[in-house]
């Protein structure tokens, strides 16, 4: 009886524990998402000299998190404050450009901001993307092509695992169902509708 106990506990235990992290691949995208549902996408881009970087799409797991839009050199072009990137989307012409701010670890820097924002919505509805990298100490702007074939199916897979599918804050697959906390945002902006007033008694004639 204690022996079957023990099964059972580590039948539970199994039952709940987290989930492993995950791996997947779509064309020239490949992404994963960590024990915590903290999503990464990657593709690697090429300038002409044959030099790579890679492109990569970053969403934690709550509730409208925003998707951060990662631009990874290679040390040999390093980073510093100030210097000016640009992604182009070739086939439509849209243009995001920010000076960067801030240099995080592995010589990256992001785009940051709403699931839903022209950037990342032009990105999913074309093929290529062309990142710019104004490297003010070396004179010159290097250029990576960046095939955008895959992003759409990846982000998909971040809604899937992070429990977003037909959610409003979905990146891919949305839908009209609220994501945890929208309904009470929107419980405390909508007015409470009023009781019509009644209509006042007519006069009673003397």
């Amino acid at each position: 009886m204690k022996k079957l106990s023990i099964l059972l506990g580590l039948s539970i235990a199994l039952a709940t524990a987290p989930a492993h992290a995950q791996d997947f691949e779509a064309f020239a995208w490949s992404g994963s998402c960590d024990n915590d549902l903290y999503c990464v996408a990657r593709a690697n881009g090429k300038a002409p000299t044959g030099e790579t970087m890679q492109l990569k799409l970053e969403r934690p797991a709550d509730p409208d998190a925003a998707i951060f839009v990662t631009v990874r050199l290679p040390f040999a072009q390093e980073l510093t404050v100030g210097v000016p990137v640009t992604i182009t989307v070739l086939e439509s012409g849209f243009r995001e450009a920010s000076n960067t701010e801030r240099v995080y670890r592995g010589n990256e820097m992001t785009f940051g901001g709403a699931a839903d924002r022209p950037l990342v919505e032009q990105l999913k509805a074309n093929t290529t993307a062309r990142v710019d990298v104004d490297l003010i100490s070396h004179g010159s702007v290097v250029s990576y092509n960046v095939p955008l074939t895959g992003v759409t199916s990846v982000l998909a897979e971040f809604d899937r695992l992070q429990g977003r599918v037909e959610r409003a804050d979905a990146a891919v697959l949305t839908g009209g169902l609220p994501f945890p906390g929208q309904v009470r945002e929107e419980a405390k902006t909508t007015p409470v509708p009023q009781p019509e007033p009644e209509a006042a008694a007519a006069p009673i004639e003397q």
